[in-house]
């Protein structure tokens, strides 16, 4: 163990007396150990102070560092550095100095190539407008009206072309006019119907399911139940659409009836089932029950009244015209109308 540069003594004493008592050694191999680990200038102090036990080689230790013997090899080898450069080393550097002082005068003497090119782009004139000052890239006429070489554009500072002719004229007008339209969906500044998000998620078809908590239901052979089906939370309260029925629910041999429902402020709508087979069937819960598809058209709604004992079971078309009259052939797409 040795003294660190910046260690303090009684810290390596410490270090070395406790690693001597885990160790079980005597107390002179103890400070014997000490001894060896200080500087050598501070150690052969100690010794010559004839101490007998560990604490008083510590005294002894920190009177030397008092007195400055306590010097480190690096510190040292600093200071014998020698002070005096050799002359190899220095006709070295006197030649690089040279072969910078010339590699700079070659720099200012040749010219800058990218500067004389593009000097001469900007001399022979713009291959779109055929005015000088700037390249076809960077031209900012838009290709209308006439280019005379004495107007100047106000809003880019290009000569041939005015303000009404630059491109950047009508980007402005663009974004003007597209801050002043307001959707007729959602009534929300910035974007028109077509662009709007629930226009776009209007015409996607949105699943309603059946809940998780509480006993799945049982339905009855030619009956009808009405179950509230809840919506994902990216339908709002208010909105309108139709209830068409899933696979899922189909596969369980039942129909869900079509009909035009109203969200309500929980996110759920009524959904009329119909089982038209012999045998009870269990609703599961957690299942798609229904689809449901937003209305963001005027419809009208063509009631079907259905007789010659078939249950009666709330059932609607829409139709964007107004349908004709079709006597009794109403009665054969009762089944189809779901």
């Amino acid at each position: 163990m040795q003294l660190g540069p910046t260690q303090e003594i009684e810290d390596f004493s410490c270090q070395v007396l406790e690693k001597g008592q885990i160790l079980a050694k005597p107390e002179h191999e103890i400070m014997f150990r000490f001894i060896n680990g200080l500087p050598e200038k501070l150690a052969f102090y100690v010794r010559t102070s004839h101490p007998k036990t560990q604490s008083e080689a510590l005294s002894f230790a920190k009177a030397g560092e008092a007195y400055k013997y306590r010097i480190h090899e690096q510190c040292a080898a600093v200071g014998k550095g020698p002070s005096f450069r050799n002359a190899q080393s220095e006709d070295i550097s006197e030649m690089k100095s040279q072969i910078y002082e010339l590699t700079s005068m070659m720099k200012k003497l040749t010219p800058d190539k990218a500067f004389q090119q593009s000097d001469q782009r900007q001399s022979s004139g713009c291959y779109k407008c055929s005015c000088t000052g700037h390249a076809k890239r960077y031209c900012n006429w838009n290709g209308s009206g006439t280019i005379s070489a004495e107007i100047s554009c106000q809003l880019c500072n290009q000569s041939g072309h005015g303000a009404g002719q630059c491109l950047k004229f009508k980007a402005k007008t663009d974004n003007y006019n597209r801050n002043r339209v307001v959707c007729q969906i959602c009534s929300k500044p910035n974007h028109t119907a077509s662009e709007c998000y629930h226009n776009q998620f209007a015409q996607q078809e949105t699943r309603i399911s059946w809940g998780t908590s509480g006993t799945a239901p049982q339905e009855d052979p030619h009956s009808e139940i009405i179950i509230w089906g809840r919506l994902p939370r990216n339908i709002h309260f208010g909105y309108q659409g139709m209830c068409e029925s899933s696979t899922q629910i189909l596969s369980h041999g039942l129909i869900s009836s079509k009909a035009v429902v109203t969200v309500s402020q929980d996110r759920t709508v009524p959904v009329k089932i119909l089982n038209p087979g012999r045998n009870s069937v269990v609703i599961p819960k957690g299942k798609i029950i229904a689809k449901f598809s937003q209305l963001t058209e005027e419809y009208q709604v063509r009631h079907v009244n259905c007789t010659n004992n078939v249950p009666v079971v709330q059932n609607i078309n829409l139709v964007k015209q107004c349908p004709a009259e079709q006597g009794d052939s109403i009665d054969c797409e009762f089944l189809e109308n779901f």
